[in-house]
């Protein structure tokens, strides 16, 4: 019986352990067939679950939980798979150099007989493990929290290894289970490198593709902002790459001024991402971003949360342009925990995203990659920029001269207007949209009235009013106004003074748009010129973009207020001027009638000269007339004679007399008719009509009627006169009584000068005239001109009156004796005509004027 016994004890311990083994043979089979079953590398923690439950089952009753670790020696970090009844599965990638307990395990793991190792946490060195956990993001396990020790035991693998933690110190047995399930994970492990080598080669291939992506948008860019594409573009293809992002961010960052301009993608805000300038200020998140900046880290993090985030927020939202960015984003920004922002930065600014979870060592790298493409996207912008620049450079100076037009064409001081609105236009074509209205507000008198221009889509207004019938803001801007020593005043309406200067509004009827009812602010931007201030309000806030460019309006402001004070003054004097234009209308009008009678006159004048002369050339035609017709009287008392007789061959010799005294009868006759036309054409006033003239015979006739003029008044007159006509000439196309009359007046002046006494060897070299006096007559045809020339041997025009004698009214004859207004009409018929009157002279021998005229 007692071997029996000894015998089925035996056999029952052999058959508990056929049975343990078979447990243990079914649990790493349920492994290997979760192991082959693998498809993504996430899905070692189906094999870390798998394991887990195993160990149940085998008797692990204090295994906390079961752990597979993949180290990434290249990157300084193993991703840990850890999976527990208590809190599920998670992955979590844990840094290395980070934590004395990691360093260690580590170090164990890899000096580790039969690579395995057992280290235990306890006391203090646990606490720090707990915090460590926290800080990392891993889960807060409630019975760790109660445990005074924990006890880790792993074996290695290829590249990390698989194990547990446990509340309790496992058996040698336990230990060589977990051996077992280490040789079954090596298959899991070679599933594992394979899928993640397939995984890393697709997600490489995406990354590229994104990549691609962007820089295809960025060399797209036409215009700089397009930027906004393109950060929208970022966002995309990093939500695409699993990155957990609240904002994306392109920083264009300028060190000297202190400034970054922000480009911002959100999903909250359902439109477009915006642009908006901050300034580095006094912030820890500002500092360490400048200091990232000068240091060009391509991975740099910074964290705020707690009271430092909402420190922050307030000053984002309240203070700087981000105020612009929709409710919903500002609500969804202020209810993250915490801001991660993680930057990737250049020589231009950096790349820039917020989440509140830590980027993965892996999203950091991504995140440095894209970086490096805005290197290439920012050359491209800023060569846009420069183009742009250069465009809106050349837009605002065409502005600016429209608004200088304007300004210039003002005639009445209600014309302000129009410069309020060329403001207005002008800022609006230039980008302005926020701009509410134009306005222009100048004193007129003392300290109440004010003469207001207000322009805007809405309203064209021109009035007077005194300052003190404004709202209370309006008259405190006023004040500070007039205080104020800055050409340029700016000043934001907002909070509760908004809503008084609103109420205002609606208390005394003012019209009030509802786009200002949705900015809830006003911001006024006003140059002070002379007696008054121009400049316009706008919704919100104007940004230093749009504040520079209406400084450049400025000089045109003060064109504008120095043309309003012209006109003001103007129309003051209005009546005055109107009076004193009246006056002088009738003194000009006096002086044109009288400058005609003198005309007039001195035409009546060298009529009355020529009228001896006229006389004389009427009598010697008079004088062959009644010859003529005595002789043809006797004539026909022959002829009846001979006809008596019966000698009618005799009659018809004295009727063939008799015909050419009549001839010669009605050729004298017809000669006298001319003579007394030519009298009446010189009396009366041009008719400026040109018509072929021989210029020829124009000139002898006006050379004898003046010298038989002169002759009739002073019988002691004597001249030689001398012509010298070009009979090539022909006919030329002129207007012949004012021709004639200056062919005349120059006669009239030449025999006027040989009249006086010569000085002493006085006279024209020539011999034959140094002695009498002559008057020369020359025409010349010089190709097509014709040159007519009045000489004269007199005594010459002295030098220092050569300038003056064409001057009206100047005259050299004595009182009475010339109205010196001839040679000034000369000279104006000759250029009517196209041609020109010179003189050359010397004192002792004379002048010589010469008429040059086209001859057609």
């Amino acid at each position: 019986n007692l071997k029996l016994q000894q015998a089925i004890k035996a056999r029952t311990i052999e058959l508990e352990n056929k049975t343990r083994e078979l447990e243990i043979e079914a649990s790493l089979e349920r492994i290997r067939t979760v192991a082959m079953s693998m498809n993504k590398a996430d899905d070692l923690l189906n094999i870390c679950k798998t394991q887990f439950m195993e160990l149940k089952q085998l008797g692990f009753s204090e295994i906390r939980n079961a752990l597979i670790g993949i180290f990434h020696d290249d990157k300084n970090y193993f991703t840990d798979y850890d999976y527990s009844d208590f809190s599920g599965g998670g992955i979590t990638n844990i840094p290395y150099n980070k934590n004395p307990i990691i360093d260690r395990s580590l170090q164990q793991m890899k000096s580790a007989t039969d690579a395995f190792t057992e280290f235990i946490v306890e006391g203090k060195e646990l606490e720090e493990w707990k915090a460590f956990r926290k800080q990392n993001g891993e889960y807060d396990d409630i019975r760790l929290s109660n445990a005074d020790v924990l006890y880790y035991y792993f074996y290695s693998i290829s590249r990390g290894n698989v194990g547990i933690s446990s509340f309790k110190k496992i058996s040698d047995e336990q230990v060589n289970i977990l051996k077992k399930f280490r040789n079954v994970f090596d298959l899991s492990y070679k599933r594992y490198v394979d899928i993640s080598n397939a995984e890393a080669q697709a997600k490489e291939a995406q990354i590229e593709l994104a990549l691609e992506r962007v820089r295809a948008r960025a060399m797209a860019m036409q215009k700089s902002d397009e930027l906004s594409e393109l950060v929208d573009t970022v966002f995309k293809e990093l939500t695409k790459l699993d990155f957990a992002l609240n904002w994306c961010i392109i920083n264009i960052i300028d060190e000297p001024s202190l400034t970054n301009m922000v480009w911002a993608a959100n999903p909250e805000t359902n439109k477009p991402p915006e642009s908006y300038l901050m300034k580095f200020e006094d912030y820890p998140f500002h500092h360490s971003m400048m200091k990232g900046y000068q240091e060009r880290k391509t991975k740099h993090v910074y964290v705020l949360e707690g009271k430092e985030k909402k420190t922050y927020d307030d000053y984002l939202f309240n203070k700087t342009e981000w105020r612009r960015v929709p409710k919903a984003a500002q609500a969804a920004s202020r209810a993250m925990k915490r801001y991660v922002a993680t930057f990737a930065f250049s020589n231009f600014g950096g790349l820039q995203t917020v989440g509140e979870e830590y980027l993965s060592e892996e999203n950091l790298d991504i995140l440095s990659r894209f970086g490096k493409v805005f290197d290439l996207t920012y050359t491209r912008f800023n060569d846009l920029q420069k183009a742009e620049a250069q465009a809106r450079e050349a837009k605002i100076e065409a502005s600016l001269e429209r608004m200088r037009s304007v300004a210039m064409s003002i005639r009445k001081s209600e014309e302000m207007i129009q410069v309020a609105a060329s403001l207005y236009h002008e800022l609006k074509s230039l980008g302005i949209s926020n701009i509410r209205n134009a306005q222009i507000v100048i004193k007129i008198t003392g300290d109440e009235m004010y003469l207001v221009c207000v322009y805007s889509d809405d309203t064209s207004e021109v009035f007077k009013e005194s300052r003190y019938d404004t709202p209370p803001v309006t008259q405190q801007i006023y004040d500070e106004l007039e205080r104020s020593s800055e050409a340029l005043y700016q000043r934001e309406i907002t909070g509760k003074e908004f809503e008084q200067w609103l109420k205002w509004r609606e208390d005394t009827g003012t019209k009030i748009d509802s786009r200002l009812l949705a900015a809830r602010s006003v911001s006024f931007c006003l140059y002070s010129i002379g007696e008054g201030h121009l400049g316009v309000s706008a919704y919100n806030d104007i940004t230093n973009e749009q504040l520079t460019v209406l400084k450049r309006f400025r000089n045109v402001f003060e064109l504008s207020y120095r043309r309003f004070m012209d006109v003001a003054k103007s129309e003051e004097q209005a009546e005055k001027l109107q009076q004193e234009k009246d006056r002088l209308e009738f003194a000009l009008n006096e002086l044109q009638a009288t400058q005609k009678q003198l005309i007039q006159s001195e035409k009546m004048a060298s009529l009355g000269e020529l009228t001896a002369g006229i006389a004389h050339e009427i009598q010697n035609p008079l004088n062959f007339v009644n010859n003529f017709s005595e002789v043809s009287t006797e004539l026909i008392d022959e002829m009846n004679e001979e006809i008596a007789k019966g000698n009618l061959e005799d009659a018809a010799v004295i009727a063939s007399d008799l015909k050419q005294n009549l001839k010669k009868i009605n050729h004298h006759g017809k000669r006298a008719g001319d003579i007394v036309k030519g009298m009446l054409q010189h009396s009366r006033s041009s008719s400026a009509t040109k018509e072929p003239t021989d210029i020829n015979k124009l000139a002898d006739e006006y050379l004898r009627l003046a010298y038989h003029g002169l002759r009739a008044k002073d019988k002691s007159f004597n001249a030689i006169m001398k012509t010298e006509f070009d009979e090539m000439i022909g006919n030329i196309n002129i207007v012949p009584q004012d021709i004639g009359r200056v062919i005349l007046n120059l006669i009239t002046n030449a025999f006027y000068a040989v009249s006086l006494p010569p000085p002493a060897g006085g006279g024209f070299s020539d011999p034959d005239y140094k002695h009498n006096p002559t008057v020369w007559v020359i025409t010349k045809k010089i190709g097509d001109k014709v040159e007519i020339k009045v000489r004269d041997n007199g005594p010459g025009i002295p030098q220092k009156i050569l300038d003056k004698i064409f001057q009206p009214f100047f005259t050299t004859k004595p009182t009475g004796q010339g109205t010196g207004l001839g040679l000034s009409l000369s000279y104006d018929i000759v250029k009517a005509h196209g041609g020109e009157l010179k003189v050359e002279t010397k004192e002792g021998e004379g002048s010589e004027f010469m008429i040059r005229l086209p001859t057609n």
